[in-house]
């Protein structure tokens, strides 16, 4: 049986605005103008700030039938980030008012929009949390957790985070030096918490790693 596909994406669907970018393409940069909506239909997504030093930071990453910028869909606010494809992806552009007339009279689209806002909020409450009250290695656990909650892949009794996220890569995502993502990294490998295949992370024991969190 085939799959139905979220309302959210009959929503773009019919702008008939289908765009694909390559791997490490830039999609929306601050200085843009007002470029639209955009419905991830396959790919990820990767939002990013870059300070006045050149130090970059990992906001959070969009999945398939995901909406960005997913703040400035529905206000006024201008768009501040990155958006960047972190894999091949297919998307759809709409219109912003176009978008927002017809998400107000689909109430489905609206509802599955306003579940990914809550999610987007949460994962943004729980990085903000864990930069406050962890240390290295709970910031660490922390990204890694989320990882696998985005592209965790099940291998046996090990989870693969199926996407080759390097050292700089999860330095990006914790706002901690690569040096230091290094050092910590090479701990839960002494643990025997993970592994690499491929260069891919795997996760010997989820439970395990989760409970290894340090926050105060």
């Amino acid at each position: 049986m085939q799959q139905k596909l979220p309302e959210l994406f009959n929503s773009f669907s019919q702008f008939d605005q289908q765009i694909l970018y390559r791997r490490r393409e830039i999609i929306i940069r601050p200085s843009d103008e007002s470029g639209g909506i955009f419905y991830i239909k396959q790919g990820y997504v990767r939002q990013y700030a870059i300070s006045s030093e050149g130090i970059e930071l990992t906001l959070n990453i969009f999945g398939p039938s995901s909406v960005f910028p997913i703040l400035s869909s529905i206000n006024e606010l201008s768009n501040g980030y990155y958006y960047e494809s972190l894999t091949p992806v297919e998307v759809y552009r709409a219109p912003k008012e176009k978008f927002l007339t017809e998400i107000k009279n689909n109430i489905t689209a609206l509802y599955e929009l306003e579940q990914q806002i809550l999610v987007f909020s949460a994962s943004l409450l729980k990085k903000l949390e864990s930069m406050a009250f962890c240390d290295a290695m709970g910031k660490i656990v922390v990204s890694l957790l989320d990882l696998v909650n985005k592209f965790g892949r099940k291998h046996g009794k090990k989870t693969v985070i199926d996407y080759w996220f390097t050292h700089h890569d999860i330095a990006t995502i914790t706002g901690l030096s690569r040096e230091t993502v290094s050092l910590e990294i090479k701990k839960l490998w002494k643990k025997k918490i993970i592994s690499y295949e491929n260069h891919l992370i795997e996760i010997k024991d989820v439970k395990g790693l989760s409970e290894i969190i340090s926050c105060k």
